[in-house]
């Protein structure tokens, strides 16, 4: 499967702040560091690490710089394989300011670089403006092996919203949104987010929820749409992420002593957390009147992830029964949550 796509983006720059902070070498190293790339994209890029420095650059600013990086990119759902990528990175600094950054594949070095996924030249175009924005032009061509990919998200994948340049700078103005002050309209969320981020709706989904009165305690912005944000409450604390390809919530039971001695100054390993959630996909693309491929087309792709504390942590005592017991409550959450919705869009 082979998908190109491009799309760009205009970043403001946040002038309170002193330089560079928001600025195109800030962008530079979300792409060009290694870990930093794979940190800021972690919901593309599962991991990454740099195989060889062909070259530092000039001048220590990753001007002409060549690196070797080997990469893993997959979908937050178990039902679409990890895509394994061998890739060359080059950086150029153009006279107008312009920086350049531009991927691709090594199949043509010998076998041991051949991967899964190709990356044809793709990579990005950042540029200050002189309205005080930059911004950032993004262009995705690579081939996916799809084989294995099931057929619920074949559309996702082959629509180049998976993989493509839609996500990759949907995802760079994410994390530039949890820098910046709120200054941009509110991303309509969808149902199913609503649904399964309202506490007050909690007990119709999770079996062991408290059916008493919730009180949020604390709530802390997390980017530009109200909806991204860390909350906790009595006894739940939470993370919730909304862009225009996904929403994510994720939670953690938590209990107030143990904390309340963590945000007194004490030590963070002192609390354990196992956090679960669902990742909210749209069920395939759309196409917007200017032809640029756009998500949802009415349904939703859930994913639900739990974390459960067994008391022995030996592989041997993984028994099946056990197993059984996971997947049986499992079931059960994405059944309870199919019914709840089902019965509300019938009111």
């Amino acid at each position: 499967m082979d998908v190109v796509s491009s799309v760009s983006l205009y970043l403001p720059l946040l002038l309170s702040l002193p330089p560079p902070f928001l600025s195109p070498s800030l962008y530079l190293l979300f792409v060009c560091v290694c870990e930093q790339w794979s940190t800021v994209f972690s919901g593309i890029v599962s991991r990454a690490s740099i195989i060889d420095v062909l070259s530092t650059g000039m001048a220590g600013n990753y001007n002409e710089a060549l690196q070797v990086i080997t990469a893993e990119f997959h979908v937050l759902s178990p039902l679409v394989p990890t895509q394994d990528c061998n890739f060359i990175r080059y950086s150029k600094q153009h006279d107008n300011g312009t920086w350049a950054v531009a991927d691709v594949s090594l199949n043509n070095l010998g076998p041991a670089y051949i991967s899964q996924c190709q990356r044809r030249p793709s990579g990005c175009l950042i540029q200050k403006l002189s309205t005080g924005f930059s911004k950032v032009t993004w262009v995705e061509h690579v081939e996916i092996d799809d084989r294995y990919v099931d057929n619920l998200y074949k559309s996702l994948v082959n629509s180049g919203l998976a993989f493509g340049a839609k996500h990759w700078i949907t995802t760079l103005h994410r994390q530039c949104a949890r820098l910046l002050s709120p200054m941009e309209k509110k991303i309509h969320t969808e149902y199913v987010f609503d649904f399964l981020n309202d506490e007050t709706s909690r007990n119709k989904w999770d079996m062991i929820a408290s059916t008493g009165q919730v009180y949020e305690i604390m709530r802390i912005s997390n980017g530009c749409d109200p909806s991204s944000c860390i909350s906790f409450n009595t006894h739940i604390l939470k993370e919730t992420r909304v862009d225009s390809t996904a929403s994510y919530v994720i939670y953690t039971s938590v209990d107030t002593t143990p904390l309340n001695v963590v945000l007194s100054g004490g030590d963070p390993t002192y609390v354990a957390l196992l956090p679960s959630g669902f990742v909210i996909h749209p069920d395939g693309p759309r196409h917007n009147v200017g032809g640029i491929i756009e998500v949802g087309s009415g349904g939703s792709l859930l994913t639900v992830a739990f974390q459960i504390m067994v008391h022995s942590a030996l592989p041997e005592d993984l028994t099946c029964e056990r197993v059984a017991i996971v997947n049986t409550l499992t079931q059960s959450v994405v059944e309870r949550i199919q019914n709840a919705l089902v019965s509300s869009l019938s009111i």
